[in-house]
């Protein structure tokens, strides 16, 4: 499974620490471009810092000391096998402290959530174990034309693709006609032929392969198509129609309310839904909050109660934007996000630790 050195790191997290146990095997994969591996000799020194939401760190191997603020402890690989710990939004600086030879790993909060969130997009939607379907949702996940969509819309445009079976010399768009979808390829070989103003006649531009797409330009801009896509191989497409794409580029599909409405929710008896894990719950939570974390939601959903009303909340609004579809999914009669998460509560908040 694992061939690169780095992938050592990752194979023990993915045994013994959340949330890497709960990835996906392609995701874990993806996950080693959100982490800094540090690798300290006994009395090294290294200064952690966090951004808008907190961040994770674990200790794999040795033993270190970490300072935080007038605080100190330790923190031993074999004593505390499986713990996570995290920094605190914006905190100004974590010293860690290597008490013998130690590998620390520090991951990004913002988009580890990210990852955490698209693994969960590809669970709920199904995707898991047909590798094709969990290939195109990726690939979509990466198009500029729905870089910006929500998680529950991004899982919408999966369930509006169509699949077309298409043969050699297709000719899938002509350059300079209305564009009216997005595609996807799956299989296949296609090449690109532009004509410029001052050229005679069309020239080859580009050559796309699996998983290249083609047609979003023209649906975000509204206008013709600037190259003819030809196949040069029998193959599969994935396709978006243009009605489908100004939908859900124009209907939000779960709301999302601002911190001030949220808490007059809360005050009129609406529950507050925390999907993030527990170590990060206990460094503030909205108080009364039901923790269930989101790779647990769908296996606990027996304990929500569907008449009531949720409000979803997590670091920063990516996680809560994918529980609140499967809240959706279980029938839950209302559920919202509540927007920028803890990151931009200004409540009051609970510390459990």
């Amino acid at each position: 499974m694992f061939k690169r050195a780095s992938d050592q790191v990752l194979d023990h997290l993915h045994q013994h620490y959340r949330p890497f146990q709960d990835l996906m095997i392609p995701t874990l994969l993806r996950s080693e471009n959100v982490l800094r591996i540090l690798k300290l000799k006994k009395g090294e020194t290294f200064l952690l810092h966090s951004g808008n939401i907190p961040d994770y760190f674990y200790v794999i191997q040795g033993r270190v000391e970490v300072v935080r603020e007038e605080s100190h402890s330790i923190i031993d690989a074999k004593d505390h096998l499986g713990s996570l710990y995290f920094i605190p939004a914006n905190q100004v600086e974590l010293e860690i402290k290597a008490l013998m030879d130690s590998i620390v790993v520090h991951a990004d909060g913002e988009s580890l959530a990210d990852l955490i969130s698209w693994d969960q997009l590809a669970r709920c939607s199904a995707l898991c174990g047909n590798r094709d379907e969990e290939f195109s949702l990726d690939c979509i996940r990466r198009t500029k034309a729905f870089r910006n969509l929500s998680f529950e819309a991004v899982e919408e445009v999966f369930r509006r693709l169509i699949r077309l079976e298409v043969a050699e010399g297709t000719e899938v768009v002509r350059q300079g006609q209305m564009g009216d979808a997005y595609y996807l390829i799956l299989s296949g070989k296609a090449e690109v032929w532009r004509q410029e103003i001052n050229d005679d006649q069309q020239k080859l531009v580009a050559t796309l392969v699996k998983g290249d797409a083609f047609g979003e330009e023209s649906l975000i801009t509204k206008g013709v198509c600037n190259a003819t896509v030809k196949m040069i191989t029998d193959g599969v497409l994935l396709k978006l129609v243009k009605a489908d794409f100004d939908h859900l580029i124009a209907t939000p599909l779960i709301r999302h309310v601002p911190p001030d409405e949220a808490n007059v929710l809360i005050k009129n008896g609406s529950q507050v839904l925390d999907v993030r894990y527990k170590e990060e719950f206990d460094e503030g939570h909205v108080p009364g909050s039901l923790l269930v974390p989101l790779p647990e939601l769908r296996a606990r959903q027996i304990e929500l109660n569907p008449d009531k009303t949720y409000l979803v909340m997590c670091a920063s609004g990516r996680r809560a934007s994918v529980g609140a579809m499967l809240l959706r999914q279980f029938n839950v009669k209302d559920a919202c996000v509540i927007q920028g998460g803890m990151r931009d509560w200004p409540f009051d908040r609970k510390i459990d630790y």
